[in-house]
């Protein structure tokens, strides 16, 4: 794998949170300067942040981020064959521009995906919408904190 990264000029890291974190370190010790660094979400920058690194300053660093999961961009890119205006709308952030190309290799993407819309973020703002929306709507955390209360306040202490 370090091998192809040494050699590319465009790394999509498209890997899970914690492979991301566990495998940062050799991917940029193995990236060329002036390669770009591709993300689908903004997860690696909170890591980053939280242990006081940066991405590598010789590198473009970009993020192109489906408002859906994996099954489901897969799904509307097929369909968007047959039907005008189907995919899957992304957000794109640009992190670092190192040769003035960041933008254009984002929205290259974002098109070559399929998304019917794309809307300019930044890591920072697609990292906290990710930890907050996805993790406290969509993969249940205020459902469990509503509940939770429920029990204690309602079944237990016979509140209500």
């Amino acid at each position: 794998m370090y091998e192809v990264i040494r050699e590319s000029d465009l790394v999509m890291l498209l890997i899970s949170d914690a492979a991301q974190a566990e495998n940062q370190q050799q991917v940029f010790d193995n990236m060329k300067d002036g390669a770009t660094l591709g993300l689908s979400h903004g997860f690696l920058l909170g890591y980053l942040e939280s242990i006081g690194k940066t991405f590598t300053k010789n590198n473009n660093v970009i993020a192109v981020c489906p408002k859906g999961m994996g099954p489901s961009v897969r799904r509307l890119y097929e369909q968007g064959k047959e039907v005008n205006g189907a995919g899957i709308n992304s957000s794109f952030a640009v992190e670092q521009d190192f040769d003035g190309k960041a933008t254009d290799q984002a929205l290259g993407w974002a098109i070559a995906i399929g998304a019917p819309y794309v809307f300019k973020t930044t890591m920072g703002s697609e990292f906290r919408s990710d930890i907050f929306g996805e993790r406290g709507i969509l993969l249940g955390a205020v459902h469990g904190i509503v509940e939770a209360i429920f029990r204690r306040f309602i079944m237990e202490q016979g509140r209500g």
